[in-house]
């Protein structure tokens, strides 16, 4: 059957075709692949081969290229493609290629997407504030958020990519929700928005880095997450002090 599948899938034109059909095959074409993602990734999987010539290419590499594209395209949905979507965001996408591939164990994967979608999150939160915040030490908090995550995102990916893990190219569904209501807010009740959520966003951080600095399987994501805990705390304190200034 999965050769009858990849005689089929090999007519149609392009990878943008491939990953419209994977992510939502049309009725009666190939039905063991319909609303089966094992199926499909087994299918990719045989098609990525054809392609990359495994002779040639490890096979631990062979499968996480197959999983990844597979998670990428499956964000495509039937209705052309919504990636607001709770229940398939990049998050969910990158959990299930590190499902399928298990390139460290399942605690340190999850605490480096959860890392890396709530570093962009601050990124992209900070960079609003830039444009919105009427109050300069916020804009400044801002401007730091955004050149410090970054820097740490920057790293986050370099280690992913040494490892093979796979890491949400942009937010959540709930972060790109959170972003777009604080866009429509403005003046001090940005301002407090904004930095009320600093405050907890980093009270919670501290306390996940803590324990994944103590805690984690993985040495070099163990020692990534202590080395940016003093640069959360830094951010902690300022935030709280500005929170502080703002009830003034």
């Amino acid at each position: 059957m999965v050769q009858v599948a990849f005689v089929k899938l090999r007519r149609i034109n392009g990878f943008q075709g491939l990953a419209r059909y994977l992510s939502c095959p049309e009725p009666g074409m190939v039905p063991f692949l319909q609303n089966n993602r094992r199926k499909r990734y087994d299918t990719l999987l045989l098609i990525t081969s054809q392609i990359v010539k495994p002779k040639r290419v490890q096979m631990k590499k062979l499968t996480f290229f197959a999983a990844t594209l597979l998670a990428a395209w499956m964000l495509q949905a039937c209705n052309g493609g919504n990636t607001n979507a709770k229940h398939e965001d990049a998050v969910d996408s990158a959990q299930a290629v590190n499902k399928e591939t298990a390139p460290v164990d399942k605690e340190s994967s999850d605490f480096a997407i959860e890392a890396a979608n709530g570093g962009m999150m601050e990124v992209e939160a900070g960079k609003l504030a830039q444009e919105k915040a009427t109050n300069q030490r916020v804009k400044d908090f801002a401007a730091m958020m955004v050149r410090d995550h970054s820097k740490a995102n920057d790293e986050l990916k370099g280690l992913a990519q040494s490892k093979n893990i796979a890491l949400p190219d942009s937010v959540s569904g709930d972060a790109k929700d959170h972003i777009d209501k604080m866009s429509k807010m403005s003046g001090k009740d940005f301002d407090k928005h904004y930095i009320d959520m600093m405050v907890d966003d980093h009270d919670k951080d501290v306390d996940k880095f803590e324990k994944a600095s103590g805690n984690l399987s993985d040495p070099d994501l163990k020692t990534w997450a202590g080395n940016t805990l003093p640069t959360l705390r830094a951010h902690q304190d300022s935030a709280k002090a500005i929170k502080e200034s703002l009830k003034k």
